[in-house]
C-alpha cells in the first residue's frame, strides 16, 4: 500500500481546484418572461383609491389597481408600486382574470408589503415587562404567534431558556421503515394526545390557556396546545394529536412556549390569552414609547390562485419585499409542508417570481403548488417559522435564491421543499436551518451547483440534499457544495446526500462534501451512481448503503483523517478508480502519513445468528384472512434481514410473525414492495415471488426430517423433498397445510403481498413443550430488487438447517 506525506489542507486546495475546472452546468432555459403591452397602474402609500392610477394620481391599494386593470379591456397590464410600505389585514388575491399581469416595485429595495398592523400604546408593568391590551385576544377572536419589534422577529417566551425538558411518556413499539408503516402496531388515537411529565419542572402557576408545547420526534416535531392538565397524575392532554406518540424513537424531549415562566431574557414576548394582552421584555437599547411593533393579521399576503381547470397564467412578481405573517396553532407535518406561504401560488402556469424578499413569516415564506413552466429566481427568504420555499409542480427553474434562518418555530421544516418532475434547482445558497437543506421528490430533476451549509442543526435523519422516497427516479445531483454539517445529539444521523426509500436510478457527480462524517446515506435505494465526487472530513468517514442495491461508486476522492467504513458492501455492484486517503490522524502532535489506495473498505462477513425467532403460544387461532392484526398475531415482527451470503438483504423489508397452539404452527409474512408491478407471479422458484419455510420435524425414531414448504404470491403451494423427506411425507404435509395469500393494494408507501400459514404440528412430530427449539429458515425471493430476504444466510441453499436459525416456542 503506497504512502505519501501530504497535509489535509493542501489536498483540499488541490482537489477543489481540480473540481472547479471540471466544468459547470448551464440552467435549463425555461424562463418565460412577459411581454408588457397593456396599461400601467401606479399605487403609493400616499395615494387614494379614488384617483385614476397614474404616476401623478396613484391608487392607494393593490386591490384598486387590480380592479382597474381588469376593467381596462387590455391584456398584459402592469402594476407599479411607488416606494413605501403597504399594510394589509387580508390576502391580496389574483385569479385567472388577471392573466398576464406584472406587479413590481418602481425601484428594487424600496417597497415592502406587510401582512399586519402597527401596535401602539405600550405600557410598562410593575415588573420589567411592557404590555399592550388587545381587544379580541381574551375572547379568542384574535390569536397570533409572531411579533416584529423594530424589524426583528422577536423570540417567543421559551421554557427552558436553552436546550429541552424531558417528559416521562413512553412508547416503545418497534420502529419499521416507512414503507412498512413505521410501526409494528399503529398508535391508538389517545396515545398521540397525552404526555406524562415530571411535576418538579412544571410550576404551579402554569397557564395551559397560553402554553404551547413542541414535542420532539426524530426528523420532525409536533406543536400542540394543552386541552387539560391532570395535576394529580401529572399528565397533559393535548388539544390536537402529535404526529407520533410522545416517547416514540426513544426521544423524550419537549419545550414549552408562550408562558410567563418562559420570559427569561430581554427580547422575548408572549401572548397572554387569559389577560387579553401581549407582553414584551425590551432589549436594553429599546425604548417602547418609540418602538415600532408590528402584529401580523394574516397567514398570506398575496394569493395567486387559479383552478385545476383554469390555471392562472403569465403573472410576474418582481422587486418586492413581504413581511409579517402569522400561523394557526397546528403541527407542521412532513418537512413543514402544512402551511401556506406568505406569497402563495396555486394552479399557476408560466408565472415568474423574481428578486423578492420574504422574511419575518410565521409559516412558510414562499409556496408554489400545482405550478408549471415557471421560474422562481434571485429571491431572498429568511427568518421563517417553517419552510423557506415549498414547491410542487413540473418544469420549473428555482435558481439563485438565498434561503437562511428558517424553521424557527417548526424545526422539522425543509429549507427548500420541492416535489415534481423536470425541476431545475440551480445555484441556490442555503444555510442556518434545523433540518434538511433541500428536500426533493419526483423524476428527471436536476439539482446543481447549490451551496448548502450549517443545516441539520437540531434534528436527525436528514441531509443537505435529501430525496423524498419512491417518487425519486432518474434525478441528477451535480456540482453541489456541502460543508459544516455537524450532528447534534443522538439520533439517526446527518448526511450531505441522502437517497431514501425507493429512490432509484439517480446520479450524483462532481459534488463536494467538506466536514461531514457521513457524506452519503442510501436507504432502500437502487441504481444510485456516485461519480467524480470529493468527500473530505476530519475524523472517520462512513459511506452508507443500508438495504440498497445495484449502486455504482467510481472515480470519487475520499479524504478522512481516520478510518473509512462502508455500510453494506453488497449494495455496490461497481467500485472502480476511486482514490482513498485515510488514517492520517494526529500522532504525537504531528500528522501521520496518509494511506493512499483505491480499494473498497473491507467489511467482515457477519457471524451466524445467535438469537432465536420467537413463536408465541395463542389461545385463539388467527383467522387466515390476509390481515396480520396485532390482536390475532401477538408478539413482535421479525425482519428477514439477510441474504444467503449472510450479508444484509436489500430492498423493502419482509416482516414475519410466528405463533402456535396445541395443533398448529402459524406463520404470517408481510412482504413489502415499492411497486406491486414488480411482483412476478407464477410457481417457478427464484423466478417468481415466493416464500420458503424450511423446518426440522422428527420421525418416530427421533431422527430429523427437514421439510420445505414454498408458497408463491399467486397462491401456489409446493412441499418438496430436496432436504431429504420422503415424497409421501412431503405430499401429506402439503395437503394438511392451511394457507392464504393476498395482494396488498398500492398506496402512497407502496404495496406487496401477505402470506398466512397454518401447519399441522402432528405431521412434523414437534414437541409442544415451551422452550422447544426447532432448526428452521424462512426465506423470501423478491423480484423488485432481485434478491433474497432470509432469517439466516447459510452460504448455500436456504434449507441447509444445520447452518440456519432456531425457532423457539415460548
Amino acid at each position: 500500500m503506497n504512502k505519501e506525506n501530504i497535509s489535509a489542507s493542501s489536498a483540499i486546495v488541490f482537489l477543489l481546484t481540480v473540481l472547479m475546472v471540471l466544468g459547470v452546468g448551464m440552467p435549463i432555459s425555461n424562463v418565460t418572461g412577459q411581454n408588457i403591452t397593456g396599461k400601467i397602474f401606479y399605487i403609493s402609500p400616499d395615494g387614494s383609491d379614488t384617483n385614476t392610477g397614474t404616476a401623478v394620481q396613484p391608487f392607494a391599494t393593490l386591490d384598486a389597481a387590480r380592479d382597474a386593470a381588469r376593467k381596462s379591456g387590455t391584456a398584459n397590464n402592469r402594476i407599479v408600486l411607488l416606494p413605501g410600505e403597504y399594510f394589509r389585514s387580508k390576502p391580496f388575491e389574483l385569479d385567472s382574470k388577471d392573466n398576464g399581469l406584472t406587479i413590481e416595485a418602481e425601484k428594487s429595495g424600496t417597497v415592502t408589503i406587510i401582512g399586519g398592523s402597527i401596535v401602539e400604546g405600550w405600557k410598562k408593568g410593575e415588573d420589567k415587562f411592557w404590555y399592550n391590551d388587545l381587544s379580541g385576544v381574551k375572547e379568542g377572536e384574535w390569536d397570533f404567534r409572531v411579533l416584529i419589534v423594530n424589524g426583528r422577529m422577536a423570540e417567543r417566551a421559551r421554557f427552558p431558556e436553552t436546550g429541552t425538558l424531558s417528559h416521562k411518556q413512553s412508547w416503545d413499539v418497534k420502529l419499521l421503515p416507512g414503507i412498512a408503516g413505521y410501526w409494528e402496531r399503529q398508535p391508538l388515537p389517545w396515545e398521540k394526545l397525552i404526555m406524562a411529565y415530571d411535576p418538579q419542572i412544571i410550576p404551579a402557576t402554569f397557564d395551559i390557556k397560553n402554553a404551547e408545547i413542541r414535542v420532539y420526534h426524530m426528523w420532525n416535531e409536533s406543536m400542540v396546545g394543552i386541552a387539560g392538565n391532570d395535576t394529580l397524575k401529572h399528565v397533559f392532554t393535548f388539544s390536537s394529536p402529535c404526529i407520533f406518540p410522545p416517547g416514540a424513537f426513544g426521544i423524550k424531549k419537549f419545550v414549552v412556549f408562550n408562558t410567563r415562566e418562559g420570559m427569561t431574557k430581554p427580547g422575548q414576548w408572549y401572548l397572554d390569552r387569559t389577560a387579553g394582552r401581549v407582553v414584551y421584555w425590551p432589549l436594553k437599547e429599546e425604548d417602547m414609547t418609540k418602538a415600532r411593533v408590528i402584529v401580523p393579521r394574516t397567514e398570506q399576503i398575496i394569493l395567486i390562485a387559479g383552478t385545476s381547470v383554469n390555471n392562472i397564467k403569465n403573472v410576474t412578481l418582481r422587486n418586492l419585499s413581504f413581511q409579517a405573517t402569522s400561523i394557526p396553532l397546528k403541527t407542521a407535518g412532513w418537512a413543514g409542508g402544512a402551511f401556506n406561504g406568505a406569497v402563495h401560488l396555486d394552479f399557476a402556469n408560466q408565472c415568474d417570481l423574481e428578486k423578492l424578499e420574504i422574511f419575518n413569516a410565521g409559516g412558510t415564506g414562499l409556496a408554489a403548488l400545482h405550478t408549471f413552466n415557471s421560474k422562481i429566481v434571485d429571491c431572498t427568504i429568511h427568518h421563517t417559522g417553517a419552510c423557506g420555499l415549498k414547491f410542487n409542480g413540473n418544469d420549473v427553474l428555482i435558481s439563485g435564491n438565498h434561503l437562511h434562518d428558517l424553521g424557527l418555530f417548526f424545526p422539522g421544516s425543509g429549507a427548500l421543499f420541492a416535489t415534481g418532475d423536470r425541476l431545475h434547482i440551480y445555484r441556490n445558497e442555503i444555510f442556518n436551518s434545523p433540518y434538511s437543506g433541500i428536500i426533493f421528490g419526483g423524476s428527471d430533476n436536476l439539482l446543481e451547483e447549490n451551496q448548502i451549509s450549517r443545516v441539520m442543526q437540531e434534528l436527525h435523519d436528514g441531509a443537505a440534499i435529501y430525496s423524498d422516497g419512491m417518487s425519486v427516479k432518474r434525478c441528477i445531483l451535480r456540482g453541489n457544495l456541502v460543508r459544516d454539517i455537524v450532528e447534534f445529539g443522538q439520533g439517526f444521523g446527518v448526511s450531505s446526500f441522502y437517497f431514501d426509500e425507493g429512490s432509484s436510478n439517480c446520479l450524483a457527480e462532481r459534488n463536494i462534501s467538506i466536514g461531514v462524517g457521513r457524506p452519503i446515506h442510501n436507504h432502500i435505494a437502487s441504481g444510485i451512481t456516485y461519480r467524480d465526487n470529493v468527500f473530505i472530513t476530519d475524523g472517520s468517514m462512513t459511506l452508507s448503503f443500508a438495504r440498497s442495491a445495484d449502486c455504482t461508486f467510481e472515480r470519487n476522492t475520499l479524504i478522512a483523517s481516520g478510518p473509512i467504513t462502508l455500510g453494506q458492501p453488497n449494495a455496490i455492484k461497481s467500485w472502480k478508480k476511486n482514490i482513498v486517503y485515510r488514517n492520517g490522524q494526529l500522532k504525537n502532535g504531528a500528522l501521520k502519513d496518509y494511506m493512499i489506495d483505491s480499494l473498497m473498505p473491507r467489511s467482515e462477513v457477519p457471524s451466524r445468528l445467535t438469537q432465536t425467532a420467537k413463536a408465541v403460544r395463542v389461545n385463539r387461532a388467527p383467522v387466515l384472512d390476509g390481515i396480520l392484526e396485532a390482536i390475532e398475531w401477538p408478539g413482535e415482527y421479525h425482519t428477514l434481514n439477510r441474504e444467503p451470503s449472510r450479508l444484509n438483504a436489500s430492498g423493502a423489508p419482509v416482516l414475519v410473525k410466528f405463533s402456535y397452539d396445541k395443533k398448529w404452527l402459524y406463520v404470517g409474512a408481510n412482504i413489502n414492495v415499492f411497486d406491486p408491478e414488480n411482483i412476478v407471479k407464477g410457481s417457478v422458484w427464484q423466478k417468481n415471488d415466493g416464500l420458503e419455510l424450511a423446518i426440522a420435524g422428527n420421525t418416530s425414531k427421533g431422527k430429523s426430517n427437514n421439510y420445505i414448504i414454498r408458497i408463491y404470491s399467486d397462491g401456489s403451494i409446493q412441499s418438496l423433498t430436496l432436504a431429504g423427506v420422503t415424497d409421501e411425507a412431503a405430499k401429506r404435509l402439503e395437503k394438511g397445510i392451511k394457507y392464504l395469500t393476498r395482494m396488498k393494494p398500492k398506496q402512497q408507501e407502496g404495496g406487496g403481498w401477505i402470506c398466512e400459514l397454518a401447519i399441522p404440528l402432528d405431521l412434523l412430530n414437534i414437541n409442544l413443550v415451551s422452550g422447544t427449539k426447532i432448526p428452521f429458515n424462512l426465506s423470501v425471493w423478491c423480484n423488485e430488487y432481485g434478491n433474497w430476504h432470509c432469517w439466516e444466510g447459510t452460504q448455500g441453499e436456504n434449507w441447509h438447517l444445520e447452518k440456519a436459525g432456531i425457532l423457539e416456542l415460548i
